[in-house]
């Protein structure tokens, strides 16, 4: 049984590690439950496809550079609040997928379940490997993936992924007053 940490507001009790991956696995989608995937590539999509039986799964891969161009950020969102879908997997890496699931909920217009679950298609399929267990364990499966692929990862781990902690903060402020 997996560790489990309890939320000191809620009062209730979820995994200590609940990773992308674990929120696939354990979300009992049917094979028609309405599943809209943003990001990852057309190839693994199809791997999940067929692997899960999905019969109403909708994709959609923005171009890279997506975040910064209005046009392409604006068609990503409505691809989320257009599916409609009851589970909605935001797979395009922070800080994106984070900004992007901000972007959906403030049109007011979302429904269902949406997770940012970033590489956890490519774990899935295979593509990519997971980090050894003491390494998950340890919450440094970060590392393990900067070190297995820095030259993709180097930028988005060390430059882009700490801008999370301001939007964060800027959240934190205009929640409290």
């Amino acid at each position: 049984m997996a560790p489990r940490l309890r939320s000191g507001r809620t009062g209730r009790s979820g995994p200590a590690n609940f990773s992308g991956l674990s929120s696939i696995r354990s979300m009992h989608a049917r094979p028609s439950d309405r599943i809209a995937i943003l990001g990852g590539r057309a190839a693994d999509i199809e791997v999940l496809r067929h692997r899960l039986g999905l019969t109403d799964l909708h994709h959609h891969d923005p171009p890279m550079g997506f975040i910064d161009d209005p046009a392409e950020r604006r068609r990503a969102v409505r691809f989320v609040v257009e599916a409609g879908a009851r589970f909605t997997f935001l797979a395009v890496g922070s800080p994106r997928q984070e900004l992007i699931a901000h972007d959906v909920m403030t049109t007011g217009e979302a429904s269902g379940i949406g997770l940012c679950i970033g590489a956890s298609i490519e774990f899935l399929t295979g593509t990519q490997q997971r980090a050894p267990a003491i390494l998950q364990r340890l919450h440094l499966e970060w590392l393990f993936r900067l070190l297995s692929n820095p030259r993709r990862l180097w930028r988005r781990y060390l430059l882009e992924g700490p801008a999370i902690f301001l939007i964060f903060r800027r959240w934190k402020r205009k929640r409290t007053g």
